[in-house]
């Protein structure tokens, strides 16, 4: 049954436009589509979508820790079913069970997805067990002043640890992790580790990397590490040899400021990047060397953590706010092999930006192509047409500025043949 105080409807949207009108249109090829207040949520550090449901990580109101459940069956007209008092630590899902990383492994019966219940728990060798991954009948734990714990979970009411891997120092602190095949990957915060696992019972260290900032984020595909730092970065590294890392990429989106990627997410050839204060943006990795901005939205508090779904992304935002959004106009944009490849043409980040008058827009063509450059603003509106005509191969660059435009947020998009790519601007006078 729904409960009657969730702030969905029509009466729910027009009090957070007039409580938060930042919150209005902010997006490109992004669209929120629902949004609800939950009361009771106090803080969150997390959340998480398995079957139809989000399981938000937090305290409430009193300072009790454990899971605001919502059931988003419906996308767009997402129900709060409750709170259960738990723990607070990083999630993953196999079967009907839910693993938690709160200082141990905590596993919970999902047999009623509204109302888990702890199975069982198991503690690791050294340090406290704050991230989790799951890969078959293992759980990988990342542990803060300790290492990696590799707990067997065959029988989830019956959890063994089975091997551990002690990091090189005592102030070890993981911030994210992965796994993929026969390796781990760790973003720690000072670099990322990989760490055979081919052998449970005697994981040992593959490799190591140094980024700068602070790693926050981690996802692999295939040969690549999709790494978020400090500083707004996202650092795209070949990590098919782990003795002999290399970088490939280090992507800045403009106009992000210096608050730095909290975490990213891949989704097939699409990879999900928030920003802190900046929203989050869907980059195109088809070409992992070269990503393509397809679309952003930029979010009305803050962008720490989201969660997945089909078409649709889910941000538990500041002051109990979940948000819905629907991300299709951007993840169907570039298919696999639609259009140019990213290596064809390529929008360059706007200079200067911010901006005070007129700022340079540059762009590369591989070869002589029809091309579009238009301008939006934040609510999606065509402001101007900058260029449309056909052009020859090579760089070219275009000076943008009107004295006309007010101050704010501005998006330059550029269109060659089945190629498209935006880039951020910001107008300050």
């Amino acid at each position: 049954m729904k409960n009657n105080y969730l702030l969905f409807p029509y009466i729910a949207s027009l009090f957070l436009l007039a409580v938060l009108p930042e919150a209005q249109a902010q997006g490109f090829n992004v669209e929120m589509t629902a949004f609800l207040k939950i009361e009771e949520l106090d803080e969150n550090d997390g959340i998480y979508y398995n079957n139809n449901y989000l399981y938000i990580i937090g305290s409430d109101v009193n300072w009790n820790s454990g899971f605001f459940i919502v059931d988003v069956s419906d996308e767009e007209n997402p129900d709060y079913v409750g709170f259960v008092e738990g723990n607070e630590g990083d999630l993953a899902f196999s079967g009907s069970y839910m693993y938690s990383a709160y200082t141990a492994l905590h596993v919970f019966n999902l047999s009623n997805p509204e109302h888990p219940i702890e199975a069982a728990n198991c503690p690791v060798s050294n340090g406290f067990a704050e991230h989790i991954k799951i890969q078959g009948n293992y759980a990988y734990l990342g542990c803060y002043e300790g290492g990696l714990s590799i707990i067997n979970i065959t029988n989830p009411q019956s959890p063994t640890e089975v091997g551990f891997w002690d990091a090189p120092n005592e102030w070890f602190e993981p911030d994210a992790i992965d796994v993929v095949g026969n390796y781990a990957y760790i973003a720690a915060y000072d670099g990322l580790y990989i760490i055979n696992v081919s052998n449970p019972a005697n994981p040992t260290l593959a490799g190591t990397y140094s980024i700068p900032g602070w790693p926050s984020g981690i996802d692999v595909s295939g040969n690549f590490a999709y790494v978020g730092y400090s500083g707004a970065g996202l650092q795209i590294l070949n990590v098919a040899n782990p003795f002999n890392i290399s970088q490939i990429g280090n992507y800045f989106i403009s106009g992000t400021g210096d608050w730095g990627v909290n975490n990213v997410y891949l989704t097939g050839n699409n990879l999900f990047v928030c920003y802190e204060y900046s929203g989050f943006w869907i980059l195109n990795i088809a070409n992992p060397s070269t990503p393509l901005e397809i679309g952003c939205y930029d979010t009305p508090f803050s962008c720490i953590y989201l969660a997945l779904s089909g078409d649709y992304a889910f941000v538990i935002d500041e002051g109990g706010w979940l948000e819905v959004y629907d991300c299709s106009q951007a993840i169907n944009y570039i298919g696999p092999g639609g259009g140019s490849t990213p290596s064809d043409v390529s929008l360059l980040p706007p200079s200067p930006n911010p901006f005070n008058s007129e700022t340079m827009l540059s762009y590369t063509l591989s070869s002589d192509e029809n091309i579009s450059l238009v301008i939006y603003d934040i609510n999606g509106r065509l402001v101007d047409k900058i260029a449309e005509e056909f052009q020859t191969a090579g760089k070219h660059d275009i000076r943008f500025g009107d004295a006309n435009f007010p101050s704010g947020v501005y998006f330059a998009r550029l269109q060659a043949g089945g190629f498209s790519q935006t880039q951020k601007l910001l107008l300050i006078k």
